[in-house]
């Protein structure tokens, strides 16, 4: 019996162990990676626990390893969900990057267990392959509509999300992105997305992708980004790589945060802060008078 199919007593506690292990590692590694990676060990954990133990249990251990990475690695140090842009988009990118990867395993799996069923069949068994056939199908329909609402899911993030495979060519964008910047997929795949960065920021932008693609280190960026009808939206930008079984380098994917409405509120507490303060001089010019 394959370990995925066995009694969740057995696959719960073996996901729970795979991702204490993979903290133990992270963390006795930490003092050469530093605050670098911080949820690479939650992504592993997950790739792992999820591959050998089912999808349930690979969910599990993206939970508890996402927050022990997030308590134990990122900055500022033991604390949780700090709510900087940073660990935000780092968080979001973490949850739907493991989230998907969960799931694609798991239906990969599926789809595998039922071409493996229906292969062992043979000579007088017509009538339960036929059954296995249409079960495949419904799995495939449900492989279908599982990747519709993926794709909802990412469509609906409140930043901008974007792919983009090894050699740093935009694949993919969700709607927040076109949103922000009123462009059409056109407009953003290739090197194309590029055109939508304020051309101040440009050189550093691209200087910074460069190097990203290049030494497959983290990105992170503040910059500005413009709509097609002339606004200009201030966002942050961060991007990681993403490895394949092999350690190889097979995509990247990155968030983008609409900083507009954060600044505004910044802008209006500053203002209401100086109204005070000139209320509070008023008042003590009336009271010494």
């Amino acid at each position: 019996m394959p370990f995925h199919e066995r009694p969740d007593r057995i696959r719960y506690p073996v996901a729970l162990a795979i991702g204490a292990v993979a903290m133990f590692i992270r963390w006795a590694i930490d003092p050469l990676i530093g605050l670098r990676q911080p949820y690479m060990g939650s992504l592993v954990a997950t790739f792992v626990a999820t591959r050998r133990c089912g999808r349930g249990p690979g969910f599990l251990t993206l939970l508890t390893t996402f927050l022990a990475s997030d308590w134990l690695f990122c900055e500022p140090r033991f604390t949780l969900f700090a709510g900087d842009a940073p660990r935000v988009a780092a968080s979001v990118m973490t949850l739907l990057f493991g989230a998907g990867m969960n799931w694609i395993i798991s239906e990969e799996r599926a789809a595998r267990d039922a071409a493996r069923r229906e292969a062992a069949m043979s000579g007088g068994k017509q009538r339960e392959l036929e059954r296995e056939v249409e079960r495949r199908r419904s799995l495939e329909d449900e492989l279908r509509l599982s990747r519709e609402q993926f794709r909802m899911l990412v469509n609906r993030a409140p930043v901008a999300i974007l792919g983009a495979d090894a050699d740093g060519m935009c694949t993919f964008a969700n709607d927040k992105w076109y949103e922000i910047t009123g462009r059409t997929a056109g407009e953003t795949l290739g090197h194309a997305w590029g055109d939508a960065v304020h051309p101040d920021d440009l050189a550093v932008t691209m200087s910074r992708w460069r190097h990203t693609v290049e030494t497959n280190e983290p990105y992170l960026n503040q910059v500005r980004i413009g709509h097609t009808d002339g606004t200009v939206h201030p966002v942050f930008a961060a991007a990681q790589a993403i490895r394949g079984p092999d350690g190889k380098v097979v995509s990247f994917i990155g968030t983008v945060m609409d900083l507009t409405d954060m600044q505004q509120r910044e802008t209006m507490l500053r203002t209401l802060i100086d109204a005070q303060e000139r209320e509070k001089q008023s008042l003590c010019h009336e009271f010494h008078d």
